[in-house]
C-alpha cells in the first residue's frame, strides 16, 4: 500500500490516513468508491461500523483508543451514523434455541391482489415472526418464524391460512442452520 508521504490537510485527512495505515485499508480508493456509490461513508466510518460488529457495547474510549482517533471522533460519526439511519439500535444477539425457540419455519404466502402491505403488516404483528419479506416468484411474501414445539407452529398455520388476504401458504421447516449472520458486514 502506498501512502502519500505529503503532508495532509485537514484533521480528517489525517485520522483517513492514520486508520488506513493501522487497519490495512486500501488507500483512498475505497473512501472514493463509498462516496461515488452514494453512501457518504469514509474509512473512519466503517472502520467504526466494523468495530461496533464486533462489539456494540464497547465504550467510545474504547473505539477511540483500538482505532487510534480522537473520541470526540467517534462520539461525532457514531451520532451521524444514528442520525443518518445507518445504525438503527442496539439489541443483544440471543441464542434462539437456548430460549426454546427449537422449531424455525419459512412461510411462502400467496397474498390476494390489492391487499399486500395490509396481510404483511397484519401478519408481521405475530410475535412469532422474525422476518417478513417482500420477494418475486411464485409467493408474494416470504415470512420467517420461530415456535416452541409443533402446537404453537400448527396454531400459527392455521391462523396465516385463515387470514381473509391469503389465498394459499407453502410451510418449510428448517432443519439446520448453516450460517445465521444478524451482522452488516461493511
Amino acid at each position: 500500500m502506498v501512502v502519500n508521504k505529503q503532508s495532509p490537510g485537514s484533521p480528517d485527512d489525517r485520522v483517513d490516513i492514520a486508520i488506513r495505515l493501522k487497519h490495512g485499508f486500501e488507500e483512498q480508493e475505497e473512501t472514493r468508491r463509498r462516496r461515488r456509490e452514494g453512501t457518504g461513508l469514509d474509512d473512519v466510518d466503517v472502520a467504526i461500523l466494523r468495530a461496533l460488529n464486533q462489539n456494540a457495547r464497547k465504550s467510545y474510549r474504547d473505539l477511540a483508543a483500538e482505532l487510534d482517533i480522537a473520541l470526540s471522533t467517534v462520539s461525532a460519526r457514531v451520532k451521524r451514523l444514528e442520525d443518518l439511519g445507518i445504525i438503527k439500535g442496539y439489541a443483544p444477539l440471543l441464542d434462539a434455541e437456548k430460549l426454546g425457540f427449537d422449531l424455525v419455519v419459512i412461510v411462502g404466502v400467496k397474498i390476494q391482489h390489492g391487499k399486500l402491505l395490509e396481510v404483511q403488516k397484519r401478519l408481521g404483528r405475530n410475535p412469532q415472526v422474525f422476518e417478513v419479506y417482500d420477494v418475486t416468484g411464485e409467493w408474494d411474501s416470504m415470512l420467517l418464524a420461530r415456535f416452541r414445539d409443533r402446537e404453537e407452529l400448527n396454531s400459527f398455520i392455521k391462523e396465516v391460512s385463515a387470514d381473509p388476504g391469503v389465498e394459499r401458504t407453502a410451510t418449510q421447516l428448517v432443519l439446520n442452520v448453516v450460517k445465521d449472520e444478524k451482522r452488516v458486514l461493511v
